[in-house]
């Protein structure tokens, strides 16, 4: 299972496209200004509810998942389980508190409000049950392990656990993958809209590249992730990001104080572009991993990353994020 974050504070930009007002009949005005009101305040529920599911995903699956992560690296077979002669092992750790307390109250709040969205709600209600139905696993093999039970019963009682904590993080593993799907769907959407409005109606301006760069940054990294990718089609995806960033920092750059604030999204930029050059290198000239570095890609709780992998262009994505984030 992979991590991945999802964006939510990219659906707070608000786009206003202006009307000319050209010998237009002032009744069809009022008409077009009453539905284009309404439509705002149908995009705004609808982005108040994915927003809230964005919440949930976020602040309970990074810390599922490397808590699966952990409990199978010891394991010969994650599949099989424990053969009872291991010499170390581990528990999973716990569900994130916060994970369950945002999948709760903010979610049932729109859960059931309009507009409705069938298959993200009932993606958000798998996803939220398939996470509660975990904690007791959890919280059992977490127990378990760091009471070095293992060693005084030889493996019995989490031979035992093993097939309904599996069972669960299978489940939990389909519907985080189903419901960050959903979730990515709207939001792709929704942000490729934004951009050609906003586009259309101001222009080039610094918000149109902070969404821009960003909605190209996640497809491209999104295929530099998979084991094996279309390196060709991922050099040209570069070379056109490599040419919007260059676009952007000499636009911005002739703002008033807009140099400054852009300086540390220009340096994760910058460190995005060069990570995914090495990516495409690596993968384009079959470069194998060294005993060295395929020991720190085995390694879950590693935050470190072998030049050319895809681990390193996902911590640079995840460090643009956050600066982003902060603009």
């Amino acid at each position: 299972m992979r991590s991945r974050k999802l964006l939510p504070a990219l659906w707070g930009l608000s786009v206003a496209v202006g009307l000319t007002a050209c010998e237009r009949n002032p009744l069809q005005a009022g008409a077009d200004a009453v539905e284009a009101a309404q439509a705002e305040q149908a995009r705004q529920a609808r982005n108040g509810k994915v927003n809230a599911y964005v919440s949930c995903f976020n602040a309970m699956d990074g810390d599922v998942r490397k808590g699966i992560a952990v409990y199978g690296s010891w394991m010969q077979d994650p599949h099989a389980g424990p053969r009872g002669d291991e010499t170390k092992a581990f528990g999973p750790g716990h569900v994130p508190r916060l994970g369950l307390d945002q999948c709760a109250g903010p979610v049932d709040r729109v859960l059931t409000a309009e507009p409705a969205l069938p298959e993200l709600d009932t993606a958000i209600v798998r996803f939220r049950d398939a996470a509660k139905a975990l904690e007791p696993l959890f919280d059992e093999a977490s127990r378990y392990y760091a009471d070095d039970g293992f060693r005084q019963d030889a493996f019995a009682q989490g031979k035992r656990m093993h097939p309904p904590l599996l069972a669960a993080i299978t489940a939990y593993g389909e519907a985080s993958d189903a419901l960050s799907s959903q979730l990515q769907a709207q939001i792709d959407g929704e942000q490729r809209a934004r951009i050609a409005a906003l586009e259309h109606s101001e222009g080039r301006t610094p918000d149109f590249y902070h969404l821009s760069l960003m909605a190209d940054a996640k497809s491209m990294v999104e295929r530099m992730a998979e084991r094996t990718f279309d390196v060709e089609a991922a050099q040209r995806e570069l070379e056109a990001f490599d040419a919007l960033a260059e676009e952007a920092r000499t636009q911005v750059a002739t703002q008033d104080g807009m140099a400054e604030r852009w300086a540390s999204f220009n340096s994760g930029l910058d460190d995005l572009r060069r990570v995914a050059r090495a990516r495409i290198e690596r993968t384009r000239a079959g470069t194998p991993y060294t005993e060295d570095e395929q020991r720190m890609l085995d390694n879950p709780a590693s935050t470190l990353a072998p030049r050319g992998s895809a681990r390193a262009v996902l911590n640079a994505h995840n460090v643009l994020v956050e600066r982003a984030n902060r603009l």
